[in-house]
């Protein structure tokens, strides 16, 4: 079972009628936080999901030893009026051993 982190508001899942995957054991860390509350509950955890705008230090990323990745949860730009214009693409950081830190990026023409 995956161990995962979340620092979304659960209620947000919630509010937009997102599914978190049964397999999934989730530990949702309540804001405001502290960089020790977030490490703690990293040190076990294989994925990190956090807000665009959450800040995870260097000391968070280092205490998670079993980290696959950490990924940013953005809103959707399919809503945007942009006539199918819009390229994303996702970039991907090696940060230590196995450890990926992920970027969606959106592409204006």
């Amino acid at each position: 079972m995956a161990k995962v982190v979340i620092t979304v508001p659960k209620a947000r899942y919630e509010q937009f009628g997102v599914s978190i995957p049964s397999e999934w054991d989730v530990t949702f860390v309540p804001k405001p936080y502290t960089d020790e509350e977030l490490i703690q509950a990293v040190k076990t955890a294989d994925y990190l999901l956090v807000g665009s705008v959450d800040r995870v230090s260097k000391e968070v990323i280092n205490a998670g030893s079993n980290l696959k990745l950490i990924q940013t949860v953005i809103a959707p730009v399919f809503h945007v009026g942009h006539g199918g214009r819009i390229r994303t693409m996702v970039i991907k950081f090696k940060l230590h051993s196995s450890v990926h830190l992920v970027f969606h990026v959106v592409i204006m023409p």
